[in-house]
Order: C-alpha cells, then sequence, then structure tokens
C-alpha cells in the first residue's frame, strides 16, 4: 500500500526528518534530483517494515511523502503518525481548493495537490477534477491534467488520455498524452522500471 502526505508550510526536510526518526524510520539513501527524478530521502523502518519517502518535486512544485508496506495496517500507522507530526494539507482541503479555484493555474495547482494525496484506488471525488481538465479548453490545464494522472495512475484515466493522445488540437498535448498512456500502460502491466 502506498500513501501519499501532501507537506504543507513549515514542513521542510529538517522537520520531516525529526518526525521520521521519531516514527522509528531511519534515512537507508538519499537520492539527488535529475531531469527526471526529484530529490528524495528514504527512511526506512527496522526490518523494513515499512518505507518512507520525503520529495521534493520540482516538477509538480511540491514537497510530499510517501509512506509505503505491504501491510495496509502498517502503512496506515506510519501516516497517521507523520500526518500528526507534521503540517499537511488533507484531502478535504484540496477538493476545497479546487471548488475555489477560479483560474488556470490555481485549477492546475489544485489538479496537482489531487494527483498527490490520490489513493491507489480511484477517488470518486478526486477522479472529476482530472475529467474536467482533460475536457478542459485552456490547454495549460489539459497539459497539467496529463502530468497529473502520472501520478494518480488510476486505470480511470485511461479514456480521457486516449481522447487526448487522438484528437487534442495542441499537437504537443497529443504526443505527451500518448507518452504518458503508454507508461500507464506499462504500469498497469506490471511492467515499469
Amino acid at each position: 500500500m502506498r500513501i501519499r502526505i501532501l507537506l504543507e508550510g513549515a514542513a521542510d526536510e529538517e522537520l520531516v526528518r525529526r518526525a521520521m526518526y521519531a516514527a522509528d524510520l531511519n534515512v537507508v539513501d538519499e537520492i539527488e534530483p535529475g531531469d527526471d527524478h526529484p530529490y528524495e530521502v528514504v527512511f526506512a523502518a527496522p526490518g523494513d517494515e515499512a518505507v518512507a519517502h520525503y520529495v521534493e518535486d520540482d516538477f509538480l512544485g511540491y514537497r510530499y511523502v510517501v509512506v509505503a508496506s505491504g501491510d495496509e495496517g502498517v502503512a496506515e500507522e506510519v501516516a497517521g503518525e507523520l500526518r500528526g507530526a507534521l503540517p499537511h494539507v488533507s484531502r478535504d482541503e484540496v477538493l476545497r481548493r479546487a471548488r475555489e479555484a477560479r483560474d488556470g493555474p490555481a485549477h492546475a495547482a489544485a489538479l496537482y495537490q489531487a494527483a498527490i494525496v490520490a489513493p491507489e484506488v480511484a477517488d470518486a471525488e478526486l477522479l472529476p477534477l482530472f475529467e474536467r481538465a482533460f475536457a478542459s479548453g485552456d490547454p495549460g490545464l489539459r497539459e497539467a491534467a496529463i502530468l497529473a494522472a502520472g501520478y494518480a495512475e488510476w486505470k480511470e484515466l485511461a479514456a480521457p488520455l486516449r481522447r487526448l493522445a487522438a484528437s487534442d488540437p495542441e499537437p504537443e498535448l497529443r504526443a505527451q498524452a500518448a507518452a504518458m498512456q503508454e507508461g500507464l500502460e506499462r504500469v498497469w502491466s506490471g511492467r515499469a522500471p
């Protein structure tokens, strides 16, 4: 199970490290940023029962924590401890921000936040944010939807991606949608690197 926690405000790397140590998670790796990946610090629980990644994602412009464990209860417990220790944005707050968004950049920001907090299974309240963005007349918002789809990884986004890949008026967006669809197909089939 994977759970992402969108960090807010003062939740910088130092505060995250303190919260991780308090949750009995220790640094096992530090990944410098590159052209295709963000800066990450990887933490693990004793016995690798759970891992957590602190991510500074310059692609989306946000910092977040990813908690993963083969045991759903362990993932929920670790995520709960970290949520209690770190300023973060809840799913409900993301939905509120999306409802209040009045322009393209605010809609894109809400979409990126939704992609970060997206659970592994499509969320009935978050999914329409993606669908509206895919159908938007604003090419910037359609482009944001393509990028956000790669974070959510929901199979329910396959049809909108296919539509954009086949018929978006912008050739660059058609190419981006096709590439994202292809990448997600690999993820869904278990062939992703």
